[in-house]
């Protein structure tokens, strides 16, 4: 099962040392997505915002990446 590292860009970047390993691409979008919609939590509780520009990069094992999730693709934001 290949790996996928989660490496975040935000106001401090963390890279993922760990990954996790997944069945594919898919599930590793969601579980970008479900991060991101944690750490958007998180960051409002704590500092009362969020900039919805901030990301999560998804790479392969090979350190390449595959795509990023913004905290803006997390959420669908209505009036």
């Amino acid at each position: 099962m290949p790996r996928y590292f989660f490496n975040i860009r935000h106001d401090a970047d963390v890279d993922d040392p760990e990954g996790a390993e997944l069945p594919d691409e898919a599930a590793a979008r969601e579980m970008a997505l479900d991060s991101a919609r944690d750490l958007v939590c998180a960051h409002i509780h704590e500092h009362g915002g969020v900039n919805l520009d901030h990301r999560i990069d998804v790479a392969d094992e090979g350190g390449t990446l595959l795509f990023s999730v913004t905290f803006r693709d997390a959420f669908t934001i209505t009036n």
